[in-house]
């Protein structure tokens, strides 16, 4: 009877599984292909300065990473019972939460130095404006990534779903839309004032 329930239990967890990481990647291919069409938005802004293409991959790369870093630390606090499966400011997710936002402003600025650097090797011009742009752009996404990510994390372990399978594809996939948005806008804000 042991092997059965043992059995059954495995089934059920499978099952469970399956089911969270099936519906997110559904939702992280859908986004994916909105954050395509978004992107093909601003060809005529890529044409008029070369280092986005450089800045783009990197610039979603550094927000995708971070913020199903704080996931990972959030759902794991929540198992351990570290973190209070609530809403309410607690010291280690604002900490989580800080240290991501700083940690992404950081690498954006590298990331724009990087871009600039690139462009004025490879297309022998010089837009130090990407810099302010990976800036302002991280400046206004990172802040939206982490909170959304803090209280998605919440949200899943409290409806008894594993934040681990359901936060990673979901968390690249905004950052991915969110990331694309407020690079664009920012950008055609700094290139055509």
């Amino acid at each position: 009877q042991k092997i059965q329930q043992n059995k059954c239990l495995k089934k059920l967890v499978f099952s469970k599984d399956f089911r969270e990481s099936i519906s997110i990647e559904t939702v992280s291919i859908t986004g994916a292909v909105v954050a395509g069409f978004i992107l093909a938005s601003g060809l005529k802004l890529l044409e008029a300065m070369p280092s986005l293409l450089i800045l783009i991959p990197g610039f979603l790369e550094i927000h995708g990473s971070i913020s199903t870093s704080v996931a990972s630390r959030i759902s794991a606090g929540l198992f351990l019972g570290v973190i209070k499966p609530n809403f309410k400011p607690q010291r280690i997710i604002v900490g989580n939460a800080v240290a991501g936002i700083v940690l992404s402003l950081t690498l954006s600025l590298f990331l724009g130095l990087i871009a600039y650097s690139l462009e004025s090797l490879l297309f022998n011009r010089a837009n130090p404006q990407v810099i302010i742009i990976s800036l302002m752009a991280s400046a206004v996404s990172a802040p939206i990534l982490v909170v959304t990510t803090v209280i998605f994390s919440i949200w899943f372990f409290r409806r008894h779903s594993d934040p681990n399978n359901v936060m990673g594809p979901y968390i690249t996939t905004l950052g991915d839309i969110v990331g694309i948005i407020t690079l664009i806008m920012i950008a055609v804000k700094v290139v055509y004032p």
